[in-house]
Order: C-alpha cells, then structure tokens, then sequence
C-alpha cells in the first residue's frame, strides 16, 4: 500500500498558518507528500522545502487571482497537487495548511486503509468506528477518503466518499 499526501500554501508564514504542522501530522502515514507551494511575499517556500526533503515534492505554482471569488482558486492549487501524484500509488491523503491529525489516530488511519475492501463507503465507516471505540471523548466525525486508481473496470482517477457521523 502506497499512500502520498498532498495540500497547498501560499503565504502560510506571514498569515501564521500551520501549514508545518499540517503537513507532520500526516507524515507518518504518507511514503510521499506533494506541496504545491503559491508564489509568496514571504519566505513559506524555504520553510516548506526544509519540512522532510525526504519526502515532501514541492511544485512551485502561480495562483490565478481572478478564481478567488468563493474560493475557486483554492479548489484549483488543491488539484494541481492532486494531478502530481504518481499514478502507481494507492491513497491520496488530503490536509489543509489549518488541520491536523491528531497522532492517535495515525494508527488506525493506517489499519483501515491496510484493509481490502470493495467500498469507500466501508472503509469510511471503518475508521469512524474505530475512533469511537478507541477515542470516547470524540462525539462527532467528518471524514472525506480518496481512492487513487480504484479497480472498478474503467478508468478513474480517483473516487471519494464523505461521511460525518455523530456518536449514538
């Protein structure tokens, strides 16, 4: 199993996001990171290529300003480091310069994605029930997954579900 994480920042230093720690959140679970890194007025770039050059790609972008309204800018640098993932990797794992995962989910992220199964929708619920028996405090789960190159007889990119789910 091939995981490859990816996200997107731009000015992350000079607005103070935690982009950095974004990113290490994830690490443990990722073979490989894809950053795309938004021309910036600050030094984000440096600070982003000192993370894990050992697993972190950095692709330089340029953000088209004129897709800012509602956001559309952001959808656009998000799939630019979705398309770099390597075609030969399995899980597409996508993480906002602002979250984090928290380490003691690491574990059971990574177990259910070891896992065969034939539905997103199985391995979603799959993780949400292992956080609620392992983490009581937790109340309610949001989680979007990706599948990179799914056997489903065709060509597909990637499929997805989202499910959020409040403890009963």
């Amino acid at each position: 199993m091939k995981v490859c994480g990816f996200s997107f920042v731009r000015n992350g230093v000079k607005f103070d996001y935690p982009f950095v720690e974004a990113i290490q959140s994830v690490l443990p679970v990722c073979d490989k990171f894809i950053l795309a890194v938004g021309k910036s007025d600050d030094n984000t770039l440096e600070v982003a290529s000192g993370i894990a050059p050992d697993k972190i790609e950095i692709i330089e972008t340029v953000w088209d300003d004129r897709l800012r309204t509602g956001g559309r800018v952001f959808a656009d640098e998000t799939n630019k480091a979705f398309r770099a993932i390597p075609a030969d990797y399995d899980w597409a794992f996508y993480i906002q310069g602002d979250e984090a995962l928290h380490e003691k989910y690491l574990p059971v992220v990574k177990q259910e994605m070891e896992k065969p199964s034939h539905l997103l929708e199985k391995v979603a619920g799959d993780i949400i029930e292992s956080i609620f028996q392992t983490l009581p405090s937790v109340t309610e789960v949001y989680l979007k997954i990706s599948k990179l190159n799914p056997p489903i007889g065709g060509k597909c990119k990637r499929a997805s579900v989202e499910v959020r789910k409040r403890r009963s």
